[in-house]
This record gives C-alpha cells, structure tokens and sequence, in this order.
C-alpha cells in the first residue's frame, strides 16, 4: 500500500482493490478512535471504496467536474460484485468528465420526486420543530385536503405556475356554486362562509406557497415557487360585523339565548378576549377561582405560549354561575365533565358557539375587546398583545426583556372588562369610558 495522505473528511491510500482486500480492508485507526479509509483503486483511476468509522464499506468514482472535486457513493459493497462495480464506476466517471455531477443528478431526480403530500409532512415536522400548536399543523393538511386534495400525490415540479394560477382563480367560483359543504358540531352541513371566496382562495394558496417553500430549503433543485404567478386578489379591508358602539343591542340580543350555558360562553368570550378555539377547549382543572386565574395552556401557537390569564370580576361571576350547575349538567358523564362548557358533541364540549339572529363572530368580540382597550382605554400595546396571547414585537429588542407579570396585568384585565360592561348594559354604569391610571407597570416601560 502507499503512504496514507489527506482526501476530504476522510484519509486515502491507493491499492489495487480485489475482492480479498475490499474484505479484510477496516476502518483506520488513529489517535484512539476508528475513523474512515477511503481505498483509492491503482488499476482504475477515479474508483475505490470507503470504508466507514462503523465498518460499513461503499463504492465510490471520485473526479473533478467543472472545476469542483466530486465524490460520489453509487452502491453499497455486496450489492453485486467487484467486476460489476467496476463497469458502473467507468460509466459514471465517463459522464463526470463530460460535465456531470452524479450527486447534484441524485438530487434532482430526488427533488422531482417529491409529492405535495411528502412536502406537508417536511412542513408539519418544521413547524412541530417551532412549537406550533397540533390544531396549526391539521389546518395545513385540512385546507389542502379540501381544496388541493387532487394535487397531493403528484410531484412538486409537476405543478406548472399556469396550474397555480388557474385554480386559484377557479376555487372562488367552486365555493359560490356551493361546492364546498361544511360541518358543524352535529354534523349537520353547512354553506362555506366566505362570501365570494377569493378571500379562500389567497389563504389557500398562503398555505401552498408556505409547504412549497419548506421544499425547496430541502431540495433546492425543485423549480422556483410557481405562486409567484398568482394574481392575488386585493380584499378590501374587513368590515367588522360588531363594533363597540354595538355592543347593548349585541347584548340585548344575547340575553334572549334560552340556554344559558351557550349565553354565558359568548359572554366570557367578550369579556376574556379570547380566541374561540381556547374558550371552547377550557377545563375546570385550568380554573383556579380561589386565585382568579385560567391557565390557557394550548393556545394558538402551540404550548410554548401557554399562559394564565387574570380573571376579572365579570368573568369571575360567570364561572362561578357555571361551576354551580356543572354537575347537573355532566351528570357524571365522563366525556363531559372536563370541560368548563359541555355539549353533546363529539368533543364533549361547544365547538359551534354561533347563534341564530345574533350578529357578529367569536373573532368580531375579540377585535371589540382589542379596539376597547387599545382605542378606548389606551392601554399599553405590550399589556394588550400579552392578555390576547399576540406576540410581542420582534424588532422591538425591549420586548426579549418584558416577561408576563399576571398581577401586573390584572389591572388592565379589570379596566377592559369594566368598559365592556358598561357598553354592554349602559344602566349599569356611565357608559362613559375613563382610561385607567398609569400603574407601576405603564411607568416602567
């Protein structure tokens, strides 16, 4: 053998390779440790085999192509004999001095080969990686599924920026002829709400844009996102259905709701200002009346942004009204009993809140209680964003110090609520709204 010298990760040694030495050949050992030998062939220039740390062995054409050294492992030994590896290393090395890289081919031909739905999964796998909640990750595959599902089993560079372009525009048209139905809690069918439908159509096709990415960090040989020749469609800015100065015919409207449970789980999601996902989902076991806190604890972004919430004396009130007749209405029934609001679904709780002839979304109470406290009582954005689980400004390096105090953000919590009362039953109290005093924490910031 000649003398062993430096090649890339490993080291090298040329030797005429036959069956007997590719067999007895090891890893090398040095400064305590197995490392890899790269066995460069003294009868075929370009061949030879690695022989790995472990032990596994490989064979392998080396050369430079355009101006660049190019290592390529092609078969494992003992996939087939030396001879056989020999005439696929004289091929390879053929093609590699006419200007191919075998590896960058391999890739390629990988890239090609990747399906949408292999590209959900890479997507569904980074965003597990980030701490994006479950419910995140199934409204990925969910709106593809629905939307795309024809599209899923074929390859990413099959799919033409024409194609793009064109269902983009034709989902809108699919949703107004009725096409997409709906299920509620029941199971009852439902029309899709989105009006015309171009608003589906841009988030869709956000979600396409965002797994096509995740792809293309994977496999940078895929052709470049088609989105790019989508023509988005300009919305105008949404409307909302509810507004503060609303909110007493809103709440006239709610006190008729002959259910008192569903009546008061649309007034806690006024007065809490959460997302409708995470009142449905609330357990007694996050409730801690005695303290006045709710531990959200898988809220949207996933549980790396659980928090508690402070209970203000609306909520307070509300929760103790339903906590007195819970075990009436569980009755013992298991499915039920975890849940702060109940329902014979297929939860165990509300996951449809909507009311006939009343106006307005969950999401339109939530933006009434962010205009309140940010237009009305000029609260601190920072208190704001933390009491609505938003995420503090990134650009901001002031917020990698802010951490949430929850006594701190009991004081505003109270304020909101207090001025949602007051638009609510203006009998109550003035229905004039005083912004609230700044505190230790406002001054601090």
């Amino acid at each position: 053998m000649d003398r062993v010298y430096s090649l890339g990760a490993g080291t090298s040694e040329r030797v005429k390779l036959t069956e007997r030495v590719i067999a007895a050949a090891a890893p090398l050992v040095r400064d305590g440790g197995a490392h890899k030998r790269l066995l460069l062939d003294t009868e075929q220039r370009g061949f030879g085999v690695a022989v790995n740390a472990g032990g596994s062995k490989s064979y392998f054409v080396l050369r430079r192509v355009n101006g660049r050294q190019v290592r390529f492992k092609f078969r494992n030994v003992g996939e087939g004999g030396l001879t056989e590896a020999r005439r696929e290393a004289a091929k390879l090395l053929g093609q590699m001095s006419g200007g191919l890289d075998p590896a960058a081919a391999k890739r390629a031909r990988a890239a090609r080969g990747i399906t949408l739905r292999e590209a959900v999964e890479l997507a569904a796998a980074t965003m597990r990686a980030r701490g994006r909640s479950a419910r995140t990750i199934e409204d990925y595959r969910g709106v593809l599924d629905l939307y795309l599902r024809a599209w899923l089993d074929r390859p990413l560079a099959e799919i033409a920026r024409a194609e793009v372009r064109a269902r983009h525009a034709a989902i809108p048209r699919e949703i107004v002829r009725g096409k997409y139905v709906l299920k509620d809690e029941k199971g009852r069918g439902r029309r899709h709400p989105s009006g015309d439908g171009r608003a589906s159509a841009n988030a869709v096709f956000r979600v396409f844009r965002a797994v096509y990415n995740r792809a293309l960090r994977e496999h940078p040989e895929l052709p470049s996102n088609p989105c790019v020749n989508i023509d988005w469609a300009a919305l105008p800015p949404h409307k909302a259905a509810l507004a503060p100065e609303g909110l007493a015919g809103w709440f006239k409207a709610a006190m008729k709701i002959e259910n008192p449970l569903r009546r008061d789980f649309l007034l806690f999601a006024l007065y809490s200002g959460m997302r409708r996902q995470s009142v449905a989902e609330m357990r007694w076991a996050d409730v801690d009346l005695a303290r006045r806190l709710l531990r959200v604890p898988r809220p949207k972004g996933g549980e790396a942004r659980a928090f508690d919430l402070p209970l203000s004396d609306a909520l307070v009130e509300i929760l103790r009204r339903r906590k007195a007749e819970h075990d009436k209405l569980a009755a013992g029934d298991r499915k039920l009993e975890p849940w702060a609001w109940p329902a014979a679904s297929k939860t165990g709780h509300i996951a449809e809140p909507r009311e006939e002839g009343l106006p307005g979304t969950i999401h339109d109470l939530r933006r009434v209680f962010i205009t309140v406290a940010t237009h009305r009582l000029k609260l601190h954005p920072y208190d704001v964003k933390l009491l609505v689980n938003h995420a503090l400004p990134r650009a901001d390096v002031t917020t990698h110090y802010v951490a949430a105090d929850v006594e701190a953000l009991r004081v505003p919590m109270q304020a909101i609520s207090d001025a949602l009362r007051a638009l609510c039953e203006p009998r109550r109290g003035s229905g004039t709204v005083v912004p609230i005093a700044k505190g230790k924490r406002g001054a601090a910031r």
